[in-house]
């Protein structure tokens, strides 16, 4: 592999890496999304184990298997309560929203895509035009 005398990167053409754009900042004052039954249940789980073992630290990837594994394995009549307590969330979460007004800086948000259809098939159109001219 070549390295590059200027940059240090590998490659024949080496090139130095490109910095990645920062995420464009969230309003702290937007509501919190809605928990899922799972969501729900993985922390009513994790409080407990805290409260039994309160000076061991959680390797989160070991137990967020066994939680999942636990998840898959209750019946659907054990699920229910945790079911019942999302859907309380969800309702939440809709009285909040229909509350939240963004702060201007934030109330452009993600760019909407187009759903006019012929602006996307102008690019379309010059290049087919090109290759057959």
């Amino acid at each position: 592999a070549v390295v590059s005398t200027q940059s240090g990167h590998y490659g024949r053409d080496a090139q130095p890496a490109t910095q990645r754009s920062a995420k464009p900042m969230k309003d702290p004052n937007k509501p919190k999304k809605k928990k899922s039954a799972f969501d729900v249940f993985r922390s009513e789980q994790m409080q407990e184990f805290k409260r039994l073992n309160p000076k061991t630290k959680v390797d989160l990837g070991v137990f967020m298997t066994n939680l999942s594994a636990t998840w898959a394995a209750l019946s659907d009549d054990k699920k229910i309560p945790y079911v019942l307590e999302a859907e309380k969330d969800g309702v939440r979460f809709e009285e909040e929203m229909s509350r939240y007004v963004p702060a201007p800086e934030f109330a452009n948000g993600k760019k909407e895509k187009s759903t006019d259809c012929d602006s996307a098939l102008i690019p379309l159109l010059k290049l087919s035009l090109c290759l057959f001219v």
